[in-house]
């Protein structure tokens, strides 16, 4: 059970149909942090923090030479899925 669920917590599944393409490892994390955002209730971890506040990415950005460095660099595209727009908004926001 995650720590913070509420005591009826009943594990549940998601299947967003998409796929993260990208040769930036921190770009494609933080989208994939997005995408896990728009599923997951309030009590996940990955709720507690925008998607480049996360602690993995923080590190992985720490590390260096794995990727972008900021929500200005990112850039997706891919219009084909329904919910694009709403992963942008997370995955950019500071």
């Amino acid at each position: 059970m995650p720590p913070r669920a509420p005591s009826d917590w009943r594990p549940t599944t998601a299947a967003p149909k998409i796929f993260i393409v990208s040769t930036d490892r921190i770009a494609a994390d933080v989208v994939g942090a997005a995408v896990l955002q728009t599923l997951s209730p309030a009590y996940e971890e990955v709720q507690q923090h925008t998607p480049f506040r996360l602690p993995q990415i923080q590190a992985a950005i720490t590390a260096g030479g794995l990727g972008i460095s900021s929500p200005d660099a990112l850039d997706m595209a891919g219009p084909s899925v329904p919910t694009f727009e709403e992963y942008g908004r997370k995955a950019a926001a500071h």
